[in-house]
């Protein structure tokens, strides 16, 4: 490596990661970061990641901005809430207390349920088109990305779909938590996750004494039936609504961009929507995972590995953008190529017990808005110059700005 240390914390890396994850892969494929954001350990390659997302003895932990900076002590006394309640996301917990969770969620986002919310979601996203289709100067991601995901959740959990604007909102300030510390951001992000915290609370409460079909009340059974408690279940409403509104809005965007820059593929697509699986696993596998390249764990014991010592405490992120694009499982992993065969192998929703809940859900929102999409707009057309990008979270770039005509251009 030219330095020391490779910088996983600038734009420039941000913009174009390839070329640092091939060389730490390509030369020293599990690597100590002795940065002064963050000291860890990185591990890059495709077998690798996967052996350590399924090693016991290391724990998930919670991805944060806070690297390398310590706030004054009054500022961390008043994030504590924020702290306590994201620790409690069951990704983060404990082997046993997430398989607990895990259980009680998978009954719900099975693919029989998933497959029936098909109709639905169409729905949904039809009628947002023709919201966008009245007023062409709507944008594409406040009007299409973001709130679809947003309705299918909230509708998935039970409650009022015409709260859509509300969790958007909470979503859009709680995200601030992973900007570089700024207290005012931090702050405004734990408001609103205590707003959310409180809301999820008393709706869980109503589920509870007015049980229906939907994810509330299996929690709220849950918690009745002591398989979980109320704590657990508030804090899951609001991961769910968290990591499923910002996860899939992202991946919308980009889906929308590359189709508009490949004429070609947008084509074969509209002829071929089958074909549509086959690309939002290809999308997922190039662009790595929407909130951080990697997976954050943290050594429970020490370890050895590949010949190196992880010490007890140490920090492990396992790279699944690397790992994506690793020769030795993709051929030719810098091409997007549709028809590889085995991009549904990606590692973007984990591995193991940690596989993403909502990977299902996920996947199949954006089939069924791409496919609706490209059957009544194949000819959709972007103004580029207004497309713009932001580094939010955790140094990934994401699309902020996506101004989209549905009609082309005469």
């Amino acid at each position: 490596m030219p330095e020391k240390y490779p910088d996983l914390f600038t734009a420039a890396f941000a913009e174009n990661p390839l070329p640092i994850l091939q060389a730490l892969r390509a030369n020293n494929p599990v690597y100590w970061l002795d940065h002064p954001q963050l000291q860890s350990w990185i591990v890059t390659r495709y077998d690798d990641v996967c052996t350590l997302f399924k090693d016991a003895r290391l724990q998930p932990i919670l991805l944060n901005s806070n690297m390398g900076i310590q706030p004054p002590e009054h500022e961390r006394k008043e994030l504590q809430p924020i702290r306590d309640g994201m620790g409690l996301w069951f990704s983060y917990l404990p082997s046993e207390r997430h398989r607990r969770i895990q259980q009680v969620l998978r009954r719900y986002f099975t693919r029989k349920v998933v497959n029936a919310l098909k109709p639905r979601v169409m729905q949904i996203a039809n009628e947002l088109l023709d919201d966008i289709a009245e007023d062409q100067s709507q944008n594409m991601l406040d009007n299409f990305s973001y709130p679809l995901p947003v309705m299918v959740i909230a509708e998935m959990l039970g409650v009022p779909i015409s709260e859509r604007q509300r969790f958007t909102e909470w979503s859009a300030r709680i995200s601030q938590i992973f900007l570089p510390y700024d207290y005012v951001c931090h702050k405004d992000a734990q408001d609103a996750y205590l707003q959310m915290q409180a809301y999820c609370a008393e709706q869980l409460l109503f589920k509870q004494q007015e049980p229906g079909e939907d994810l509330l009340s299996v929690l709220g059974e849950a918690v009745d039936k002591k398989l979980i408690n109320m704590e657990e279940a508030t804090a899951s409403c609001i991961f769910l609504l968290f990591a499923g509104h910002q996860t899939t809005a992202r991946f919308l965007s980009d889906a929308i961009y590359r189709l508009w820059k490949d004429p070609e593929l947008r084509s074969k697509l509209s002829d071929q929507p089958d074909k549509i699986a086959d690309f939002v696993d290809e999308l997922l596998r190039f662009q790595g995972g929407p909130l951080a390249t990697w997976s954050m764990r943290q050594a429970k014991e020490t370890i050895e590995f590949k010949g190196h010592v992880i010490k007890k405490g140490q920090t492990v992120l396992l790279d699944r953008t690397a790992a994506n694009h690793d020769v030795e499982k993709f051929s030719c992993p810098a091409q997007f190529d549709t028809e590889r065969g085995n991009n549904h192998e990606h590692l973007t929703f984990g591995h193991g017990a940690h596989y993403c809940t909502g990977a299902l859900l996920a996947k199949m929102e954006l089939e069924q808005a791409l496919s609706l999409l490209l059957q009544r707009y194949p000819d959709y057309w972007i103004d580029e110059e207004k497309v713009n990008y932001a580094l939010p979270m955790l140094m990934v770039k994401k699309i902020c700005n996506l101004p989209l005509i549905l009609k082309p251009q005469k």
